[in-house]
């Protein structure tokens, strides 16, 4: 049975958790990681998501796996992205993406992010957690950082909780870098890859 790993936007209240072994035993708005999309999104719908953000993750080179996004289709997100092999015709998650916008207020964002990991803590004490702070990689001024702590299950799959806080230059040239709050379910090929 999926247990439902959920954040409710006014609040950030987990509700229906319990201890859990297994990744995929966690949903953000009712999917898991080894879902199929296509039980939530069209093919068309998804490869077009594919060809609008082909080159999203160039800086990292060979593109091993893409990033779809979900607008307007969450209650508790202002929007749900998720990542895909770019090889696989069955659509299988590989990472669930829920995001919360904090224009320009970093400092809810961190609240938000440490009442979130107060919760995790409860839930998963046997479990390694890793906190960290590093320079977001776009922006070469190194002004602009992630904070992020995640907890890694025992094949190495995270769960991770982190703020974006994007230098007030990086968001004034790019209207698409506001600060936000990031609650993540990843494989373990896929958070290496993209970190």
């Amino acid at each position: 049975m999926k247990i439902l790993l959920t954040i409710l936007i006014l609040n950030f209240c987990f509700q229906s958790l319990t201890k859990a072994d297994d990744i995929k035993d966690f949903q953000i708005d009712g999917i898991s990681v080894g879902d199929t999309l296509i039980k939530y999104m069209t093919e068309d719908e998804i490869l077009i998501e594919k060809k609008k953000r082909e080159n999203y993750y160039s800086y990292l080179g060979d593109p091993i796996f893409y990033e779809v996004y979900s607008f307007g289709k969450s209650s508790q997100y202002d929007y749900i992205s998720f990542f895909l092999k770019s090889n696989d015709r069955n659509f299988i998650i590989q990472a669930i993406y829920g995001v919360k916008l904090y224009e320009n207020d970093i400092s809810k964002c961190y609240k938000k992010q440490n009442e979130i990991i107060a919760e995790l803590e409860n839930l998963f004490k046997n479990l390694k957690k890793y906190s960290e702070e590093l320079p977001l990689g776009q922006d070469t001024s190194g002004n602009s950082i992630i904070k992020r702590t995640y907890y890694s299950f025992e094949n190495q799959d995270i769960i991770a909780v982190e703020c974006y806080d994007w230098h007030e230059s990086m968001q004034k040239s790019n209207p698409s870098n506001p600060d936000i709050l990031s609650l993540s379910i990843n494989t373990k090929e896929l958070f290496s890859w993209i970190n």
